[in-house]
């Protein structure tokens, strides 16, 4: 198990920290100076994971959407 420390540094090391920071609304500072915050933001990181990869997904999905509609539309013009 980690100690404090080395739990705040694993989450300071976090790829996707900017995502989770913008998440949360901390910032790596506050995470740093509260282990509390980065106890919590490790043991939901698979869940912050998941949700961004779900957005990045249905970003995809809806730059699709639009593309076939903004083709459909100027094929009427």
């Amino acid at each position: 198990m980690f100690n404090n420390d080395n739990q705040v540094a694993v989450v300071l090391n976090y790829s996707d920290l900017y995502e989770i920071c913008d998440f949360y609304d901390v910032s790596p500072g506050e995470i740093s100076d509260n282990p509390c915050y980065a106890r919590y933001i490790a043991d939901h990181h698979s869940d912050i994971q998941n949700l961004i990869s779900g957005y990045v997904e249905m970003g995809e999905i809806n730059r699709d959407i639009c593309n076939d509609f903004y083709y459909a539309c100027a094929t009427r013009i």
